[in-house]
């Protein structure tokens, strides 16, 4: 009885995580939804504000697609590389650390850091439940929340963990052709804050 009663908690802390939902629909046809960077995306640069556990890191970080995969790197105004790892669209493609500043280099640290950051990136597969709010819809993929408009695109991406309490809460806002203007991740104790620099 009381291993179904916790069980029972589980289930029902993670069905009311990030937004109560009543009736929700399964299928896999607005997963391309779930998509911050568009097709069309070949690379940015952004200004960047990084705060770990107290510590603040200024600089800038170039995002760049490749066939497969996005490399992020991170460097200061100097031109000290703090970090570049590269991200795979497939979410069974273990993520790259090409490199770590030995100060950064901490394993769950990075771990930590690649897994909020990998969110932007990863094209979820499968099938999603889907709820509609007006103008919203609530694309989730597991613990994993999409907030999408038709005209904006992906405003929020919310992570849960398995309570059901959000752990992870990043804020999109767009620019031009549907490119972040804006990336927000806050994550604790760790917060990255990404300012597009026009033409950059």
């Amino acid at each position: 009885m009381k291993y179904f009663i916790i069980v029972f908690f589980i289930f029902f802390t993670m069905s009311c995580a990030h937004k109560s939902f009543g009736p929700v629909s399964y299928d896999n046809l607005n997963n391309n939804k779930a998509i911050i960077f568009n097709r069309s995306f070949s690379k940015a640069i952004y200004k960047t504000d990084l705060n770990i556990y107290g510590h603040n890191i200024t600089g800038i970080t170039m995002i760049k697609k490749t066939n497969d995969s996005f490399r992020f790197v991170l460097i200061s105004e100097l031109g000290i590389k703090y970090f570049d790892f590269e991200i795979f669209e497939d979410k069974g493609i273990r993520p790259i650390i090409h490199y770590a500043i030995d100060q950064m280099d901490n394993k769950l640290l990075i771990k930590k850091i690649i897994n909020d950051i990998a969110l932007i990136f990863i094209l979820q597969k499968g099938k999603s439940r889907v709820k509609k709010t007006g103008e919203t819809e609530i694309i989730v993929f597991g613990n994993t929340y999409y907030d999408y408009t038709s005209e904006y695109g992906v405003s929020e991406i919310a992570k849960s963990n398995l309570m059901g309490k959000i752990n992870c809460l990043i804020k999109i806002n767009y620019g031009e052709n549907k490119i972040p203007e804006s990336i927000i991740i806050d994550h604790d104790k760790v917060n990255i804050k990404l300012s597009l620099i026009p033409n950059g």
